[in-house]
């Protein structure tokens, strides 16, 4: 019963002896000889008996076999053979370099069918020229964006984003909505030489769906792709500066700077806490919080922010010993709760630059450096000034009667309140009860609810609400009648302290009644600047 299937390559008859009895094996398949015996017998020195075979003969397997072509595996020796028993091949070496060659002619035939259809679904069409100006203020950027640094100067097809050295924006959601935006409104055409793997194939050989960060570009208009891009990228260079921009542009500027500084925070927050080890997908309460926190202060200084946050998540995690998802987490909870005591207090924060290892994108070096030529980028902010916030309503123009006037009329107007009662006088001793409400509340399971809801207002603009205020307000409680008070909303022209909001927090996590809620002025501000008609009114602006 051989074990192997032997070819003997050398003339020397001993030599080929020794192969033959190195292999041969009795009716059980067990081995004749020992490579001792065969060492002493032959009078060599030890190793050279597994030398001499390996050199002088092929030994090739005949259980299994190639299923292919029938021909067994080759082995150099014994322990290889039985090492090698459950770890061989699908197919032997000579039929897998034919099976490759086989299967790079089909994969080059696929590509040159996909490339064909490419060629057949995306022909360079001709439309009207673009007139950049024309453009809103959005469109018109991310375009110049995705045109620098991502365009071929000799025939003017636009680079795949994932091909690109630099960021188009911060962060890579925002990169895919600035170019989906600008392919959408028919500024950008895909380009015939994008290649297969930029798309998804159907049965047919036909493209079913692009990868939007995969595939090149031309500038839609007429004429040669080379001239498109330059006249696109003048007529935006003869407009690009701040002084030049249409009034629509001017007006439009916070909006777009808010998306591009919201990312350019998502980013950096990614970036702090992959330097702990963290990782972390960021979803809608990571960017309202980033939106909360840019319309009060800069990009610079919600980085100081962040980079806190980020320290403080992760000593969290080793401190209790937490998950690092969980850890992560916190990080936005931190975040929140740093920003609000912050403004609340009125802190000085100090504005941090930008790290060398986070590279400035494309659209954010545009925006910033060119069109509005920001000497610090990341301390300006359009939607605040120096020390207020971001609607800056003039507060002062209210007297304390004026300002509960402006309560009553917010709540009598808002969607959720009903038997809005304007309580008591302005210098009555109300203990707290300015004006009262109900509001509603409607669970898709239980139905409606009601709170009672009474809104304390503090037209205070030279301090803030302390602790003691809101705690004696609390405390008045026993003095109020029937029905219980159920919220208490303290609503101010001017700001809480650090431990008033601290107060808050710990009353509100006892779960007693009333909860405390806190609107100071940039949450009159939020809340106004939907209903523009009352700071019309007011004589807020």
């Amino acid at each position: 019963m051989e074990r192997v299937e032997l070819v003997v390559t050398t003339e020397d008859p001993e030599i080929a002896e020794l192969c033959r009895l190195y292999w041969a094996v009795d009716a059980d398949g067990e081995y004749l000889h020992t490579v001792k015996e065969l060492t002493e017998r032959y009078g060599l020195r030890s190793g050279q008996v597994n030398q001499l075979v390996r050199q002088n003969s092929n030994a090739f397997t005949l259980e299994p076999r190639c299923p292919r072509c029938g021909d067994g595996f080759p082995v150099q020796s014994r322990s290889d053979l039985a090492a090698s028993a459950h770890r061989f091949p699908a197919s032997c070496s000579g039929c897998q370099s034919e099976l490759a060659a086989i299967r790079q002619r089909e994969t080059a035939a696929i590509e040159a069918t996909r490339r064909a259809a490419i060629q057949a679904n995306f022909p360079v069409e001709n439309d009207e020229l673009i007139a950049v100006k024309e453009l809103d203020l959005r469109s018109a950027v991310a375009l110049a964006s995705l045109l620098r640094d991502g365009e071929n100067a000799n025939d003017g097809i636009i680079t795949p984003l994932s091909m690109r050295s630099q960021r188009l924006a911060p962060t890579h959601s925002l990169t895919i909505e600035l170019a989906r935006s600008v392919f959408e409104e028919g500024l950008i055409g895909i380009h015939s030489s994008s290649p297969p793997e930029a798309f998804e194939w159907g049965e047919d050989s036909q493209p079913v769906r692009f990868f939007i960060d995969k595939v090149t570009y031309y500038v839609s208009g007429s004429g040669p792709l080379a001239g498109r891009v330059v006249r696109a990228e003048a007529e935006f260079e003869s407009i690009c500066s701040f002084e030049d921009w249409p009034s629509e542009w001017v007006t439009e500027m916070p909006v777009l700077w808010m998306e591009v500084a919201v990312a350019e925070c998502v980013s950096y927050l990614l970036f702090c806490l992959s330097q702990h080890g963290l990782d972390f997908s960021p979803g809608e309460q990571t960017l309202a919080t980033m939106r909360k926190g840019l319309g009060w202060f800069s990009i610079g200084q919600m980085f100081n922010f962040i980079w806190r946050a980020a320290r403080d998540a992760s000593a969290y995690r080793s401190r209790e010993r937490v998950t690092k998802s969980q850890a992560a987490n916190s990080a936005i909870t931190r975040l929140r709760t740093g920003i609000e005591k912050a403004y609340a207090e009125g802190w000085s924060i100090k504005p941090y630059g930008r790290d060398t290892r986070l590279p400035i994108s494309t659209i954010s070096h545009l925006l910033f450096s060119v069109c509005l030529k920001l000497a610090d980028p990341l301390a300006f902010n359009p939607l605040a000034d120096s020390s207020r916030s971001p609607v800056a309503l003039r507060w002062s123009n209210l007297t304390a009667e004026g300002f509960e006037r402006l309560m009553f009329a917010l709540a009598s107007e808002a969607e959720g309140y009903a038997e809005v009662d304007w309580l008591m006088k302005t210098t009555a001793p109300d203990h707290g009860r300015d004006i009262g409400a109900v509001r509603l509340r409607n669970d898709s399971l239980s139905g409606y609810t009601q709170e009672r809801v009474v809104i304390q207002c503090k037209h205070w603009l030279s301090r803030s609400i302390k602790a003691e205020d809101i705690s004696g307000e609390v405390t008045s409680i026993d003095h109020w009648e029937h029905p219980p008070v159920d919220v208490l909303i303290f609503a101010t022209s001017g700001r809480f302290t650090v431990d008033a909001v601290s107060w808050v927090e710990r009353h509100n996590a006892k779960g007693t009644r009333p909860r405390v809620e806190m609107w100071n002025d940039a949450k009159l501000e939020s809340l106004l600047s939907d209903r523009p008609h009352l700071v019309l009114a007011f004589e807020l602006r």
